[in-house]
């Protein structure tokens, strides 16, 4: 697919500045140019001490189903269904953190099958970028039998094993009480439309 561009010249950020700083947040406003040359600032969040967001979408290899969380997320009050996720860890190899990441989250070892090129969360709001990764499950192996998750103390998340048929309950039937992320809506588009 071929892209062209009308502009010349295009947007630029020329500073950014801190407006507050937290353990693992950051309020930071962009001080920007459009391609015109008109000014203009930009206040969004900033993760700090991560490099990069990583989420997994795994699926058992013999049976098919899919391994989601249900985690209660502050920020909205309630409990969401999605898939495993976290952040990935400065200096740390991004493969590892979506391996580690299943693993603590959910207690299952896998092999990555895919990764989706970087992705951006919330554009607007966020500077938030996320990398996509497959990864297939053998339930029968020996690691996998007895999974036990290794949670962060400040985590509360249970996993729920979800067939195609549940997935579509869950998604277009709306027969969840909890918040359906959106990037969970969205691989199910691609499953069910």
């Amino acid at each position: 697919m071929e892209m062209t561009h009308q502009m010349s010249k295009e947007a630029k950020i020329n500073s950014i500045e801190n407006l507050y700083q937290s353990d693992w947040l950051s309020l930071d406003k962009a001080h920007w140019e459009k391609s015109n040359g008109s000014k203009f600032g930009w206040e969004y969040v900033k993760r700090n001490q991560c490099s990069n967001i990583v989420m997994i979408i795994p699926i058992m290899k013999h049976n098919g189903k899919h391994v989601l969380v249900r985690q209660f997320r502050p920020p909205v009050g309630r409990y969401t269904l999605e898939f495993p996720a976290g952040l990935v860890d400065i200096g740390e190899n991004i493969e590892t953190a979506a391996k580690r990441e299943l693993l603590e989250e959910t207690g299952y070892r896998g092999k990555i099958i895919s990764r989706l090129p970087d992705r951006a969360v919330s554009a607007g709001l966020c500077s938030e970028i996320i990398t996509v990764f497959h990864i297939q499950i053998d339930e029968n192996e020996d690691a996998n039998l007895h999974p036990k998750q290794n949670l962060d103390e400040s985590e509360e998340l249970e996993v729920i094993l979800a067939s195609k048929d549940a997935l579509r309950e869950l998604v277009y039937e709306n027969k969840s009480t909890d918040l359906i992320d959106v990037k969970l809506s969205l691989y199910c588009s691609g499953l069910f439309i």
